[in-house]
């Protein structure tokens, strides 16, 4: 089998001819292993370990919950990185959700032979290379649509929305559409039956045209009731529909605070338009 290089000419012939020359006479070592290659995982209380008070990476309260219930599905299978005096390089959001957990012991690898440099910059490489890396989205779709029907299996623990679960399992479907959708068109030509801030009552069930981002609207729609689910819909849905799904759905749970009951709070953002 051909090597994967030529030799283009005599000058090349002769450098490799002196660098062999220098190898059987053992002039030419191998580069040394760097010291931390041979990973040792220790298992440490998380509270013994100190977070980084310049670490650029926010976890919210959301986030760490989603890494518990991961935890708690998983395992702790991604060893911490800590430097010799127990400082987290990386791993902060893990080690606050152990703290969530209650665990006493987690593990954890010391990695001391970087300089202070290579750790300020190791912080940042090991969150934007992550982020760099894209989707199949086909092949995402189709992971999720047969994680979904899992009985006893919740497909949030990826980390995925329940509304971007939708959307992405969707897109499988091409341009098939539900007949449940297809909405006649309205004759604007006719007075309007029904204004904001008219509430009906039809059977058991109540309904309120209103703006979803008013928090009165709630008030009157709810009278006085407490919601478990609130399912809500993007008017609009911008370039990025995945940023766009979570910032509706942060927006609605600010605009909800105070109306939920003592379920957990969850707020599903529909991709499409208002209803």
């Amino acid at each position: 089998m051909a090597p994967p290089y030529s030799i283009s000419d005599k000058s090349d012939k002769r450098d490799l001819t002196a660098v062999a020359s220098v190898a059987r006479a053992g002039l030419l070592q191998p580069p040394p292993i760097r010291a931390g290659a041979c990973a040792k995982i220790t298992y440490r209380d998380p509270r013994e370990l100190k977070p980084r008070a310049r670490n650029p990476r926010i976890h919210s309260v959301r986030q760490i919950k989603q890494i518990a219930a991961s935890i708690e599905e998983f395992g702790f299978v991604n060893p911490v990185l800590v430097d010799g005096s127990d400082g987290i390089i990386a791993g902060h959001g893990r080690v606050e959700a152990a703290k969530r957990l209650g665990m006493r012991d987690i593990p954890t690898v010391r990695v001391d032979h970087l300089t202070p440099a290579q750790v300020r910059a190791y912080v940042i490489a090991d969150n934007k290379l992550a982020e760099n890396a894209g989707w199949d989205r086909k092949l995402l779709a189709l992971e999720l649509q047969e994680l979904s029907v899992e009985v006893n299996f919740d497909v949030s623990i990826t980390g995925f929305d329940t509304g971007e679960v939708d959307l992405l399992i969707s897109e499988l479907s091409g341009d098939a559409t539900d007949e449940a959708d297809q909405v006649p068109e309205v004759d604007r030509s006719v007075p309007a039956v029904s204004r904001e801030g008219d509430l009906w009552h039809i059977g058991e069930h109540t309904l309120l045209c209103g703006n979803a981002l008013r928090r009165e609207s709630y008030a009157r729609l709810l009278n006085g009731k407490r919601a478990r689910v609130i399912i809500t819909a993007p008017h609009t849905m911008c370039g990025d529909r995945r940023q766009c799904l979570r910032s509706w759905q942060d927006k609605a749970r600010r605009v909800c605070d105070g109306v939920w009951g003592d379920e957990p709070k969850r707020v599903h953002a529909i991709p499409g338009h208002c209803v």
